[in-house]
């Protein structure tokens, strides 16, 4: 909303209530953030630690699944690395033995 064309005020004026409007939303969201809490304040304490605890599951299964993908990662490229040093061994060995028989 447009605040200058309809009350024409001054720049000073208008930033003073922009500030203000400013800190209304950040007392609003205060006042609903302690309701919040004071709401959550009333679940009983088992519940909140069965809450808890089925969060606690969720990121341990978050952080297996990232483990998980992480080894896959590091150990095929160790089989790529491993491969590679193989094929190169075979070559190596291949030339060695054409020198020796020919």
């Amino acid at each position: 909303m447009d605040l200058s064309d309809r009350l024409r005020l001054h720049f000073d004026q208008l930033e003073n209530l922009r500030g203000k409007m400013k800190s209304f939303e950040n007392d609003n969201q205060v006042r609903k953030d302690i309701k919040r809490l004071y709401g959550e304040m009333k679940i009983p304490v088992e519940k909140r630690i069965y809450f808890l605890n089925l969060e606690i599951e969720r990121l341990r299964e978050i952080m297996r699944a990232i483990i998980q993908k992480y080894n896959w990662l590091i150990f095929g490229i160790n089989g790529l690395f491993l491969n590679m040093s193989v094929m190169n061994f075979s070559r190596a060995y291949k030339k060695l033995t054409d020198e020796i028989y020919e």
